[in-house]
């Protein structure tokens, strides 16, 4: 697996960190965010409390139903 950043502070962040757009799963709220450097689709999750985003995995194959939510 390549090296990726496990936490971000704000959806804003990461979606800059990337310099890609930042979607949310209308099912359970994760967030995937597309590295073009890699040609690879990470996938975060805020932790309770909404404190940070932390990393989850990356995405072999085709994302959920998603909705754009950064920019």
């Amino acid at each position: 697996m390549k090296k990726v950043i496990k936490t971000f502070d704000s959806i804003a962040m990461l979606g800059d960190q990337f310099e890609s757009e930042v979607f949310r799963d209308i099912s359970d709220e994760s967030l995937f965010v597309y590295s073009r450097v890699d040609n690879t689709w990470y996938r975060y999750r805020w932790t309770s409390g909404n404190r940070e985003i932390r990393f989850v995995e990356e995405i072999a194959g085709e994302l959920p139903i998603v909705v754009q939510v950064y920019p």
